[in-house]
């Protein structure tokens, strides 16, 4: 999966693989298939998972700029970046169905409220 729109360098973006749909609805990182956290630059960050064989699986990913491991929110708006497949723009809360990928390469949006 790649992740286009990161705004900076700072710190890492976190992403998380579900393969159902409470995991993924609770953003459960404990029931997450796949986790990795790596280095965020401007523009497009590219993450693998090669051991993740068929799906379906729906991604969701932050961008950790504090390094505390949370995405941070200010009322119910996140202050950090944050994305999610199969979102169509910040406000979309797509459900696992909507979210889940057939084809690991994908291209999915860093969306940042503040």
């Amino acid at each position: 999966a790649s992740f286009s729109g990161v705004r900076n360098s700072t710190r890492n973006i976190v992403v998380m693989v579900f393969a159902d749909r409470a995991s993924f609805k609770a953003y459960d990182v404990e029931n997450a298939v796949g986790y990795k956290e790596v280095p965020a630059q401007p523009g497009t960050v590219k993450v693998a998972f090669p051991d993740l064989k068929s799906g379906p699986y729906a991604i969701a990913a932050f961008h950790d700029e504090d390094r505390n491991q949370d995405l941070n929110m200010n009322g119910e708006w996140p202050t950090e970046g944050y994305a999610t497949s199969g979102a169509v723009d910040a406000y979309d809360l797509p459900t696992f169905r909507t979210a889940t990928l057939k084809d690991g390469n994908v291209s999915i949006t860093m969306f940042y409220a503040y």
